[in-house]
């Protein structure tokens, strides 16, 4: 039953691992982490090739809709389905009490007509975790979408000082080039695609960093964005 039950999980069989799932459970044939597991993937490939998304998510038991891997599933086909509002607020909802590096990424990029109330929801959620490159990458795209340039620079650079994240050096290369700073921008898209490459050529990678200096900042919200509305605190746990 492990076995066939393994296989069908990588070949992403999900109908055939939704009906032998039961008696997997029943046997404790493989540990219930796992079993766990592959029950949500069959509910994530559910939401994504849903005719009836809403149906399909709330066929998913409760228990499960707190499950970061699948409120992402929903969230994506929400905004393909140009429901950016209600994605924007289910991923709000879960971080309060469950942490996700990867919602945060997607709430980043959310399509959205008022990136700076999202931006103070980002800069509340940073409160607790200064120094999450994730953050600061989507507290940097949303304060660039909003206009405050300025601000933007600065959570960009503390997301590549921490994490040197490719995403951040293109943004910030953005940021840069709005500012007419030609060079420098072609500098940070340069070392943007040089860490999407890899490390064939560490010393490479290093040399372009440095061509454009990083101001030094310390990982904490910008002051700047702090007079507009207050963003209710959370009480989402750090990630184990």
């Amino acid at each position: 039953t492990a076995m066939l039950l393994q296989t069908h999980e990588q070949t992403a069989n999900w109908q055939a691992a939704q009906a032998l799932l039961p008696l997997a459970r029943k046997q404790q044939a493989l540990p219930d982490t796992v079993l766990e597991d592959i029950q949500g993937k069959i509910h994530v490939s559910a939401i994504e090739s849903a005719e009836q998304v809403d149906s399909a998510w709330q066929a998913v038991p409760r228990d499960q809709k707190r499950k970061p891997a699948l409120v992402a599933a929903y969230a994506r086909v929400l905004v393909n389905n140009g429901e950016a509002a209600a994605a924007e607020k289910l991923i709000r909802a879960t971080l309060k009490h469950t942490w996700s590096d990867e919602l945060v990424v997607i709430y980043g990029r959310l399509p959205s007509d008022k990136p700076a109330k999202a931006l103070r929801w980002v800069e509340g959620w940073l409160m607790a975790r200064p120094e999450n490159p994730h953050l600061n990458l989507a507290a940097g795209r949303l304060a660039k979408q909003a206009g405050k340039l300025d601000v933007a620079k600065q959570y960009l650079q503390t997301a590549i000082t921490l994490a040197q994240l490719p995403e951040a050096y293109a943004l910030l290369g953005e940021v840069f080039e709005a500012g007419n700073e030609s060079g420098k921008a072609l500098s940070l898209y340069r070392s943007g695609m040089q860490q999407i490459s890899g490390p064939d050529n560490p010393g490479k990678v290093v040399a372009a960093t440095k061509s454009v200096p990083i101001e030094p900042t310390s990982p904490q919200p910008v002051a700047a964005t702090q007079s507009e509305d207050q963003v209710p605190q959370t009480n989402s746990r750090a990630p184990s």
